[in-house]
């Protein structure tokens, strides 16, 4: 049966046939009845339309693109599901970005004053506009240092997701097998790095 989204509204959410056969696959598992499947209108085509797995408050955790939800079979879509959801629980706060990347601006706006004043001003106005450089100089390597840290301890606790996840569950790695033989996605890189980590340390542990 064919089905038709007509009338649909940019930004509005739907369900179709697929999303309510992987939500019946997804209840059956405790881990992940509480989560629903939707697909977002981005376009005049909703079969080009992206998937959400949203909690209960409706809120997106996870986002894919058709070619991820079409390639993959049932059991494979669930241990992916698996595995992403670890990786948003591993996120560092989007909040930390900002502040640095406002530290910086700030940093190099202060330079710019700077400038101007060791070219426009006296010594004494030199002197009186180093102070707040000297302070957001220090600010944002403490803070940067901090985010480089926590981004780092990240991704180290994402590499173990991927191989407690490969180690228990065969149906992640033949997941990702066929994401890196999907054309154009957007994480295409990302889930053959992953792989690549994968095999690599299992090699190594083989050897």
């Amino acid at each position: 049966m064919n089905e038709t989204f007509s009338g649909l509204a940019y930004d509005e959410y739907f369900t179709d046939r697929k999303c309510k056969e992987l939500e019946g696959a997804m209840r059956e598992n405790p881990e992940f009845s509480e989560y629903r499947l939707k697909r977002q209108h981005w376009g005049e085509d909703w079969k080009l339309d992206p998937y959400f797995v949203q909690d209960e408050d409706e809120a997106n955790l996870i986002f894919m693109e058709p070619e991820i939800v079409d390639a993959l079979s049932d059991s494979e879509f669930l241990s992916f599901v698996a595995a992403e959801m670890k990786y948003t629980e591993s996120s560092e706060s989007p909040a930390w970005r900002h502040i640095v990347l406002l530290l910086g601006l700030l940093y190099f706006a202060a330079i710019i004053n700077l400038m101007g004043v060791m070219i426009y001003f006296s010594s004494l106005d030199f002197i009186r506009a180093v102070g707040p450089v000297l302070v957001l100089d220090l600010i944002t390597f403490i803070l940067g240092t901090i985010y480089y840290r926590k981004r780092k301890r990240m991704i180290s606790t994402r590499r173990h997701i991927d191989l407690i996840e490969a180690r228990e569950n065969p149906m992640f790695v033949s997941a990702l097998q066929k994401l890196v033989s999907i054309p154009n996605l957007e994480k295409s890189k990302e889930y053959r790095n992953r792989l690549q980590y994968i095999e690599d340390s299992f090699g190594k542990s083989s050897s």
